[in-house]
């Protein structure tokens, strides 16, 4: 990983060091405008066998995948984030409805039901990546960057940092993935309530994952 491009720097998060990290993912609970936010990307990074964080630059390649959704009570994706290739396709779309020049809802899925925002992580593939490997990433927030970035003696007094959340299966042959933390929607329902990610000593209990403790 660290032979991609604006990748200048890769640590293993350690468990003191993930649990602040999530306290501090979920204790935001809402974005501007009142509505509820999951914060299930880190979740779906710390249940795989690897978790570390990669520091870069602006010139880190971000994947093309969308991250961010709103999904309503029934689970049905009602709008989400908009990628650059797909842009054109949406505008042309009747049932399409703009909320900003990145966010978009689907007239056809409005409904009377609660939604939430969720953001997730997005799956990784990198030049060289070893075979068997899966790796998704996640952007936590400013908050939880500087947290991290801190704990490492990382210095972001610039702004110039983007502080990366990843998470590797395959790395170990236990390989045995959580399929749910992978959808968002299934994700955000299985994480929502859970104050503590993992029970494999690494994160202090409450998950099904009963993997090695790395």
């Amino acid at each position: 990983m660290l032979s991609q491009k604006g990748v200048f720097r890769i640590e293993a998060l350690d468990a003191e060091t993930l649990m602040a990290a999530v306290r501090q993912e979920m204790s935001i609970k809402k974005v501007s405008g009142g509505m509820r936010l999951d914060n299930i990307g880190i979740m779906q990074c710390a249940h795989r066998q690897y978790i570390g964080v990669m520091f870069c630059n602006s010139e880190f390649e971000r994947p093309k995948k969308v991250s961010m959704f709103i999904v309503d009570t029934m689970g049905t994706v009602v709008g989400r984030e908009v990628i650059e290739d797909e842009r054109e396709t949406l505008h042309a779309d009747p049932n399409v409805l703009w909320l900003s020049d990145e966010m978009v809802i689907f007239v056809d899925r409005i409904s009377n039901l609660d939604t939430r925002f969720v953001i997730s992580a997005v799956d990784y593939t990198f030049d060289g990546m070893a075979e068997g490997f899966h790796a998704a990433i996640y952007y936590p927030s400013m908050s939880t960057a500087r947290l991290i970035n801190r704990k490492f003696g990382v210095d972001d007094s610039n702004d110039d940092v983007w502080t990366v959340i990843v998470g590797i299966d395959g790395v170990f042959p236990e390989s045995n993935p959580i399929p749910d933390f992978r959808d968002p929607v299934l994700a955000s329902e299985k994480g929502r309530d859970v104050a503590r990610i993992g029970a494999c000593g690494r994160c202090g209990g409450g998950s099904r994952w009963r993997g090695p403790p790395w």
